[in-house]
């Protein structure tokens, strides 16, 4: 069988039209240059910058108030910057929008403020000798107001200190290592930022090194400082007489000594070359330094040299004793790094042998005895080993505990804490299962306590003593017993009772950590029957807790506790003290009890439940009084003792009215509300309280309205000649008693009135507005210029406002109800058409004064603009039109009273707009799509700017200066994914007039290729084919199968559109022994198309 691949392509052509109209959108951008320190804001910019940095707009402040107003056309990111002369210290000094026409702060007509802060200082700090300085130098200026403020120099030495109020500051360089030259420059800031003279000037910089040995520091090395300068240094003179380690060198400058650490240094050495010789000698012996010299340069900055200086390349002794004045221990093990290096002998001393420079770890292990590991550093100049004494000595005891609670051990692991009589020392340890206790410890005074848990200690536990002093000395063989034992005992107790104690007993219960016990206290024939006694035994020393439980009689107490310990057993006595009255009431209420004849006692009762006591038996009478009402009157019998039950059916509630007159006629009307009683008419209680107050004398009224709980009522105060603040009061009853109703306050009506002018000025419409209700009264002047309101309630806040077309009102000082009148100003504004002379609109007109006003407004169709009732004084007025120039630029107003000012503005087209529209090629508009711009021909020409088109596929761009070069392209991907765009950019020159037809027809990437065709043979084989796409980088398996159908036509799955070629291979499963054929491929590079195969054909025959 042979295979043939045909190919073919495809052209296809897309027609275009697209006509677009574009409206402008504007959004002011508007705020002001705020500055303490400038009358005139002429110098300063605010300038409107694209995302990419491109200048959208420069616009200049007012002069007189520092307003600017910037118009925007197209939405979008921006980036709003002031721009002042150098120096100049503003917050924010940009602000970043996002301008949607709707919630940003420009659309929503927002002021953006820029506060000017200040002024800057510049200056230098220099090293001496240099025409540069080093960085980190701290830099203080001092105000006039003695204020002070710091920066920090940064590369070169330079430094700028912003935000300066005008003023003469001090200005001084410090360091906290370096030498400085001259300490103060004086420098004087005004209206513009200022240079700091010369003067400031780092002497010299510190040098620092190291002397080791070892790693071990070492003191005493001598290092000579050469240097080939002849500047004076500031450093300790060399000895006089020369040292041979400096023969082939010129005579030292200078000379230092390594210290303890082995840190040497040179404090102050100025920039310049210099080279360092060390040399050390101790005791007629020199060691040898490495390295022999070094040499070094400092520039500006500190410096430490490295490497360090190495002192290279002794038998020790020591002694182990139980104190510094006490003999020597024997047989005690030292161990050197954690490995046994000597024993000592019985004076205690011992040797090391072979020892270098260095730090070693010495550690002594002796029985009885604890020492502390010390580290011992040996050098050349100290070849000596430290004494070494123990640090702590062992003392034993003993603790015995007969009588455990269920929780404690019996002896074994009983704590016993160990304090120190001086000091914070404390130490705790645990005795073995014979009750032997050990510590080691230093020497001192102790105490020995041994410890008794919580659980324990309420249960009772103690020992004695309880504690015990011991003192600890340097002995060789510090040892003593220590024995604690256990403590119990045993409590009695009676019961004093009025007449006779109960013959059946009272229950008494002891309670002493987790032991409970109950015993019945009973009468003996020998006591009496008023007296019954108890008792308990085995208790431990601690708390005890006795409680008895007869309720229906009162005593002293019901619980006594009492403290048991070694030195004293209390007993226990219970008394009685009457006879429990047992009660529950509704609410608080005092009663009266008496018997019979009897005046009786008065007893506060708490509502809830409680009991009362009755000092004697019998039978009482139970009276409540109260502002309560109460269901009835109660008894009490102490022989049959039942609960009063108390509950309250009405309350009483009290309202009080504030009158200026005691003979004022109130009364009150009360509603009710929620139950729906009649109304009630109450008057006041015969007793009227005189008040006395700073400035006058005041009458409080005051009513009983009695009320049922939950009822709620409407008060309202009622008088003839009196005004009340409030007028009613609307109260909820509760169950509390008694209950105020919140103060009403009466007073006489009071009456304002005031005037406008001079001169006198007729219909001004004033307002009264009364407290913090807003409530308002509404009248007007007469003729004169005088008004009258009321009369309105008294001692009420309100605030009286002036209006009237055309003027402007201010309240007179120390007469708020009167008004002095200032009549305003116009201006009339005209903008036409340079060529034309026609009236030019929308002119965006900004007005602003130097009172804080502002204003901005668009011109009306015949290019007039009025601005009506305006306070006289300073207006700057600037017309806005994009690609306009107006002659004049920007008008400075002068308004008088009543002044009318006429303006005319000229303008003149100075740039035009480029427009068109973005579609696919089947002309449906693209939103989205990024159109760029990009003009030359010119410093005017070199614009750069980018626009996304709307919903119905239009861009605009504006503001394009004529004859310049400009190139429109798409810029391909985005959220339409283009590919390219036909044509793929637009060259165009503006002259004199817009252009609205520069459209642009989107081709989308195509992410799959799709392959068909044909295969042309003998129809019985269609069956028996395949067709197999493999891709170059994957040659092993196909990508892709597709069977051929009963036509000859295949399809197959779509394919990724990759940068790489594709083969088609006709493949089949008819036996090889019976057919030949052979299988050519066809091969596909067509990643932006749809390939079509026509025909593949193949023919075969059978094998004889």
């Amino acid at each position: 069988m042979q295979i043939r691949v045909l190919l073919t392509s495809f052209f296809l052509c897309v027609s275009v039209c697209l006509f677009c109209t574009a409206q402008d959108d504007l959004v002011g951008c508007g705020g002001f240059v705020r500055s303490d320190y400038l009358s005139n804001f002429s110098r300063i910019k605010v300038n409107l910058y694209t995302k990419s940095g491109a200048v959208k707009y420069r616009s200049e402040c007012a002069p007189n108030n520092g307003y600017f107003l910037i118009p925007l056309y197209d939405k979008g990111e921006y980036v709003l910057k002031v721009e002042p002369p150098e120096g100049w210290t503003f917050e924010p000094s940009e602000v970043a929008l996002t301008v949607d026409g709707k919630t940003d702060l420009c659309s929503r007509g927002v002021d953006i403020n820029f506060n000017h802060i200040g002024f800057s200082i510049y200056g230098q700090v220099y090293s001496t000798g240099c025409d540069s300085g080093p960085s980190g130098v701290t830099v203080s200026v001092t105000g006039p107001d003695g204020h002070s403020s710091q920066t920090e120099t940064v590369e070169e030495g330079r430094f700028t200190v912003p935000g300066l109020a005008p003023g003469v500051y001090s200005i001084a360089a410090s360091h906290p290592l370096w030498k400085m030259g001259q300490d103060v420059v004086k420098v004087e800031v005004e209206g513009d930022s200022a240079s700091v003279p010369s003067g400031l000037t780092v002497l010299g910089y510190d040098v620092t090194g190291h002397v080791q040995s070892a790693g071990t520091p070492v003191a005493g090395v001598q290092l000579l400082l050469y240097s080939d300068s002849q500047t004076e240094l500031d450093c300790p003179a060399p000895p006089s007489s020369p040292s041979p380690v400096t023969s082939d060198l010129d005579q030292p400058r200078c000379v230092t000594l390594s210290q303890d650490d082995g840190v040497f240094s040179f404090p102050a050495l100025p920039p310049g070359r210099y080279t360092l010789v060390p040399h050390y000698r101790h005791e007629q012996i020199v060691f040898d330094v490495h390295p022999p010299r070094l040499g070094f340069s400092v520039a500006n900055d500190s410096l430490y040299l490295q490497p360090s200086f190495e002192v290279q390349g002794f038998t020790v002794s020591g002694r182990v004793l139980f104190s510094q004045q006490g003999g020597g221990v024997g047989g005690a093990q030292v161990f050197v790094n954690g490995y046994l290096a000597a024993t000592t002998d019985e004076e205690g001393s011992y040797t090391l042998s072979n020892i270098t420079s260095g730090s070693y770890h010495l550690l002594v292990e002796a029985e009885g005895l604890e020492f502390q590991e010390v580290v011992a550093t040996i050098t050349p100049t100290e070849p000596y080993l430290p004494d070494l004494t123990p640090l702590r000595f062992q003392v034993c005891g003993h603790v015995t505990l007969t009588v455990a609670p269920s929780s404690a051990e019996v002896s074994g692991g009983r704590r016993v804490e160990v304090v120190a009589r001086e000091g914070e020392v404390r130490v705790s340890v645990s005795a073995d299962e014979d009750g032997r206790f050990c510590a080691m410890l230093r020497p001192g005074q102790y105490a020995f306590t041994p410890d008794v848990r919580p659980a324990e200690q309420e249960w009772g536990l103690a020992f004695v003593p309880p504690t015990k002093d011991f003192i600890v000395t340097t002995s060789p063989s510090p040892s003593s017993s220590l024995s604690f034992t256990q403590f119990t005992a045993s409590l009695s107790g009676t019961l004093s009772c009025l007449e006779w104690c109960p013959p059946s007993g009272v229950p008494v219960t002891m309670s002493q950590g987790g032991r409970r016990e109950t015993a019945s206290a009973t009468p003996s024939s020998s006591s009496g029957p008023g007296v019954a006694s108890f008792s308990f035994s085995s208790l431990l020393p601690g708390s005890v807790s006795v409680s008895l439980d007869y309720p229906l009689w009162c005593w002293e107490a019901e619980t006594i506790t009492v403290e048991i310990n070694p030195d004293l057993v209390p007993s226990v006595n219970f008394v009685q003290t009457g006879y429990a009255m047992l009660y529950t009431t509704s609410h608080d209420v005092t009663v009266l009890v008496g018997k019979e004849n009897d005046t009786g006692v008065e007893y506060s009762l708490e509502k809830g439940s409680g009991r009362k006591c009755l000092a004697a038996p019998g039978l009482y009478t139970v009276t409540p009084k109260s502002c309560h009402r109460f269901q009835m009157q109660y008894g009490f019998d102490t022989s049959f003792p039942a609960p009063l039950v108390l509950t309250a059916v009405a309350h009483t509630v009290t309202a009080t009215v504030l009158s200026p007159s005691p003979s004022a006629d109130i009364t009150l009307l009360v509603r009710s509300l929620g139950l729906g009683e009649k109304e009630r008419v109450v008057s006041a209680s015969s007793e009227v309280i005189e008040l006395l107050q700073e400035d006058s004398t005041k009458y409080l009224f005051t009513f009983h309205i009695l009320a049922k709980p939950h009822d709620e009522l409407d008060v309202v105060p009622q008088s003839s000649s009196l005004l009340f603040i409030p007028s009613h009061r609307e109260f909820l009853v509760s169950q509390v008693c008694p209950e105020k109703v919140p103060l009403f306050e009466g007073s006489q009506g009071v009456t304002l009135s005031g005037h406008v002018g001079p001169p006198p000025l007729g219909g001004v419409a004033i307002t009264v507005t009364l407290g913090d209700d807003g409530e308002e009264i509404h009248t007007a002047t007469d003729s004169q210029g005088l008004y009258r309101v009321g009369p309105i309630h008294g001692g009420k806040s309100y605030t009286v406002s002036a209006a009237l077309s055309g003027y402007t009102f201010q309240p007179l000082p120390g007469d708020p109800l009167s008004f002095t009148s200032l009549r305003l100003g116009h201006i009339n504004i005209q903008v036409l058409e340079e060529e034309s002379g026609s009236p030019l609109s929308p002119v965006l007109l900004s007005l602003s004064g130097s009172h804080g006003f502002r204003s901005n407004n668009f011109t009306k169709p015949d290019g007039t603009l009025e601005y009506r009732d305006l306070v006289p004084g300073e207006y700057f007025l600037k017309p806005l039109l994009r690609e306009f120039e107006f002659t004049p630029s920007s008008t400075s107003l002068t308004l008088g009273q009543g002044s009318v000012e006429d303006v005319t503005y000229t303008g003149q087209r100075v740039a035009f707009g480029c427009a068109g529209r973005v579609t696919s090629l089947n002309g449906h508009p693209l939103e989205g799509a990024v159109v760029m711009l990009a003009g030359s021909g010119g410093s005017e020409c070199t614009v750069t700017e980018e626009a996304t088109t709307g919903d119905d596929g239009q861009y605009l761009f504006r503001g394009l200066p004529p004859t310049c070069d400009y190139v429109v392209s798409v810029r391909d991907g985005g959220p339409n994914d283009i590919a390219h765009t036909l044509p793929s950019s637009r060259h165009i020159k503006l002259e004199s007039k817009d252009l609205v037809d520069v459209y642009f027809a989107a081709v989308f990437a195509i992410r799959d290729i799709y392959i068909s065709g044909n295969v042309l043979t003998d129809p019985k084989h269609f069956s028996t084919l395949q067709v197999q796409v493999y891709s170059e980088s994957r040659m092993e398996s196909p990508l892709t199968t597709a069977g051929v159908n009963s036509i000859g036509f295949f399809d197959l799955t779509p394919l990724p559109n990759r940068s790489e070629d594709y083969y088609i291979i006709l493949d089949t499963n008819l036996p090889s022994h019976f057919y030949q054929f052979t299988r050519p491929r066809g091969e596909s590079a067509w990643q932006s198309r749809l390939p079509h195969y026509p025909h593949l054909q193949c023919s075969g025959h059978q094998v004889q």
